[in-house]
Formats: C-alpha cells, structure tokens, sequence
C-alpha cells in the first residue's frame, strides 16, 4: 500500500510541475485521473487481500487441496512450492478430471497469466471451487 501512496504523491507532484499554465479543465482533469488510480489501486489491494484470505482458508480446511503449477516442466524443476505438482497449461485441460478428486484447486504460474487461464480452463470443464493464486512466488507470501 506504500508504494501505491508514493506512486500517487509523485504522480500529483509530476502534475503540478508542468510549466504550461493550469487551467480549472487541466486541473480538474488531473484530479480525475488521479482519483480513478487511487480507487483502482485500492480495489486491487483489496481483491487481492481477499484472495488470499480464501487461499489460507482453503490450504487449511478439512477438504484436500491441491496447488497446481501451470508452469513448464523446466520452470517448475528450477524452483517451485512444496507439495504442488506439475500440469503445464497445455495439459490442463486433459488433466480437469484427475483433479476433480481435490475440494479446492489453487492454480499458480510466475506471474499469474497462465494460472488465469488455467483457472478458467478448469471451471469451464465443471470444476467449482478453483482459484487464481497468482504468481507462485507471491503465494508463499499468503499462506
């Protein structure tokens, strides 16, 4: 969140720099902007807090969970979460009813592209309870 109010506190000082003259319109336009970063970044913060508040709650519920890196096999052998496994996102789809066993399906990549994709492929094939956990690296951070 710090860095999100730095952003902010430097894209308003950046603004106010300008050696063209402010008018009300630039000046009302600036403040939109800024006020539509904030709300966007505020929202993420927020979606992603709550993310990972469903993570926690699905790693620690009574049902088996599973963390699924979509990644390739060379990415993954270079360094990935304990107890995930491997199905790279070309092999997702042929693999939905193997995981179909697991209560809850936590998809991870690097930077949470693939996981994206991977998450939609799976609730498309009628897998309920999956979900997106982004980049596997900022999920050690959340569980």
């Amino acid at each position: 969140m710090k860095k999100y109010l730095l952003f902010l506190a430097m894209t308003v000082l950046f603004a106010s720099c300008g050696k063209s003259q402010n008018t009300a319109k630039d000046s009302t336009f600036f403040i939109i902007i800024i006020a539509a970063i904030a709300i966007y970044l505020i929202y993420r913060q927020i979606t992603n807090s709550q993310r990972a508040k469903k993570i926690r709650n699905m790693i620690n519920s009574e049902g088996k969970t599973i963390v699924v890196d979509v990644r390739t096999p060379d990415e993954f052998r270079g360094r990935h979460l304990e107890n995930s496994i491997n199905i790279p996102l070309d092999k997702i789809s042929l693999s939905a009813e193997k995981l179909r066993q697991y209560d809850n399906v936590i998809v991870v990549c690097v930077s949470g592209m693939r996981s994206a994709q991977a998450a939609a492929i799976l609730k498309n094939k009628g897998l309920a309870n999956v979900v997106n956990g982004g980049g596997w690296t900022d999920l050690i951070g959340k569980i």
